[in-house]
């Protein structure tokens, strides 16, 4: 059945009709939109408690959602063109626990993205004139001499959503040149707000700025800023969701990280654009698709990735370090990143393994699990398996525990293909998993860092983890000049709580690529057991870095 949403009440402010039409949404229906702007206000969205991991949670827990769908299978959503606006710093839509989901021709956009653009539109000497998007509201506040305040406004309460001044609680600015491709990271004290001698509001998207000091900033150039040190949410949620196709949409900004999947199944993405809309030039305040612990397949097809404010696809399990042992089959291990945590990270039935944090070593044995008791909000499970723990499980170096576990069973093939990556001050693609991968036909350029990082971290992150059976192909990796001269397209680097002196992932192709290379090396790779690298076409140096690797015969 179509369940016809404009039936539920005005576009004009849509979230609580859109709840009411959610509510009525059973197995086999459709959800049908037409082709206009439904308005979803955080005033009367939907809350829950929940963490996202990669985010601040812990200091956000209550979240917000302008669209929320929760224990529900077997249904599509049919955007037909529409257009979801966001107002306020909330997660556009957020999907917990549902099943057999095909989600189409949607675009999202936020009403005022809380982050900051500024283009420069003249210069004359120290004097810099700047415009500001038309959404963007935001005044010079005379009590603090030279500060910007951004924020966004409740039409309904005339509170603000949230606010910030000029580059507070960030840890950078990134910097978006005027050819539409250069993008990097910039510290905040050769930034923007750093130097100002005196500013003047022209009017409501224009602002005035002399400088003590001359700035590198040129005509065309746009300055952006937001609170970085405080990702409150996500910009679209997936939660231990299963089968979820996801079809021609696009996202014009996300607030406070990513489109994330969190302990999902099977996940589609095909033809997504990631693109700010015609006033901004910013698609995310952070990453863009974000993998984190999912099982079965995950592809990426046909798809465009540009101006996140960092990386565009990060596919990866998560480490959890070992804590205290309860008995022969019982332990508790522990999240440690301040980012991580607040899920679930294992079931029964699940399969894992155990590894050294100084090399990333495999210990012996393979572990299925009997049962789990998680304690979410003090990022800890304590896990009971089938076999006897490790004899050394409670190894330690440093005076730090040095046994990390990984989900085996949430370790998805992967496959990425003819997609284009572009204007990325960090990496395109990071991707840490022990299946399949696949990453082919794709375009990358006018990314500072890495194209491609395949990593496996146990020191800072607790990205998991080793892959086996990956070949990159038939890619174009165009490698222009970086202020990270030495960050080549193709990096394996293995993270590791020590110095590695063994190897870590196995059996990774690279052939029939083409790189344009404008820096000093293409490729370089640690801690790889066969590695082949053969039939690539290099339009610069053709070196290749190698340490603790052997080619396979």
């Amino acid at each position: 059945m179509e369940i016809k949403v404009d039936k539920y009440g005005s576009a004009n402010c849509f979230s609580v009709p859109l709840t009411e039409a959610i509510k009525d949404l059973n197995d086999g229906d459709t959800l049908v939109f037409e082709n206009k702007e439904y308005h979803l206000f955080k005033d009367f969205s939907q809350e829950r408690y929940i963490h996202f991991t990669n985010t601040d949670s812990f200091k956000n827990p209550k979240k917000y959602f302008g669209m929320f769908i929760e224990n529900k299978k077997n249904f599509n959503i049919e955007g037909n063109g529409a257009t979801l606006v966001i107002h306020g710093d909330i997660c556009s839509l957020g999907m917990i626990n549902c099943q057999n989901v095909n989600i189409n021709n949607l675009t999202i956009r936020y009403a005022s993205p809380n982050c900051s653009e500024l283009k420069v539109i003249e210069k004359k000497g120290k004097t810099y004139k700047f415009s500001l998007p038309s959404s963007q509201l935001w005044y010079i506040d005379d009590t603090k001499k030279n500060t910007v305040v951004f924020f966004e406004q409740s039409p309904y309460t005339k509170k603000n959503y949230w606010e910030f001044r000029n580059d507070e609680n960030s840890y950078n600015g990134v910097y978006h040149g005027a050819d539409g491709n250069t993008v990097y990271r910039i510290p905040n004290q050769k930034g923007v707000f750093s130097g100002i001698k005196s500013m003047k509001r022209l009017s409501a998207t224009e602002l005035e700025i002399k400088y003590r000091v001359n700035k590198f900033f040129k005509v065309g150039d746009i300055l952006t800023n937001q609170t970085n040190k405080n990702r409150n949410t996500c910009g679209i949620f997936f939660g231990e969701c299963a089968n979820v196709k996801s079809t021609n949409i696009t996202v014009n900004y996300m607030a406070g990280f990513a489109w994330l999947s969190q302990m999902c199944e099977n996940m589609s993405f095909d033809h997504i654009t990631f693109k700010g809309d015609k006033d901004h030039i910013v698609s995310s305040f952070a990453d863009l698709i974000h993998i984190c612990g999912c099982k079965g397949d995950v592809t990426i097809t046909n798809s465009y990735f540009s101006h996140a404010h960092d990386d565009c696809i990060n596919i990866h399990g998560s480490f959890m370090r070992f804590k205290e042992k309860v008995d022969d089959h019982t332990a508790v291990f522990e999240f440690v990143h301040n980012q991580q945590g607040g899920h679930k990270n294992f079931y029964p039935g699940d399969k894992a393994k155990f590894y050294r944090r100084t090399n990333l070593n495999e210990l012996p044995g393979d572990f299925t699990v009997k049962a789990v008791v998680d304690d979410l909000e003090g990022k800890t499970c304590k896990v009971t398996f089938n076999e006897t723990l490790p004899q050394n499980i409670g190894e330690k170096h440093l005076h730090q525990s040095n046994i990390v576990i990984e989900n085996k069973t949430y370790c998805p093939n992967v496959e990425i293909s003819d997609c284009v990556f572009t204007a990325i001050p960090t990496r395109d693609i990071l991707c840490t998993t022990s299946g399949k991968v696949r990453i082919h036909h794709n375009i990358f350029k006018h990314s500072q860092m890495a194209h491609i990082f395949i990593s496996d971290d146990s020191m800072f992150w607790y990205e998991s983890g080793p892959v086996r059976d990956v070949e990159i192909y038939e890619n174009k990796f165009l490698l222009s000049p970086s202020i990270y001269s030495k960050c080549p397209a193709i990096l394996i680097k293995p993270i590791t709580f020590g110095k590695m002196n063994s190897k870590v992932h196995e059996n990774i192709t690279i052939r029939s690529n083409y790189f344009l290379v404008g820096r000093d090396v293409p490729i370089r790779a640690k801690g790889v057991t066969n590695l082949d690298i053969y039939s690539n076409t290099f339009n610069g140096s053709s070196r290749v870095v190698t340490s603790c690797c052997k080619k396979s015969k």
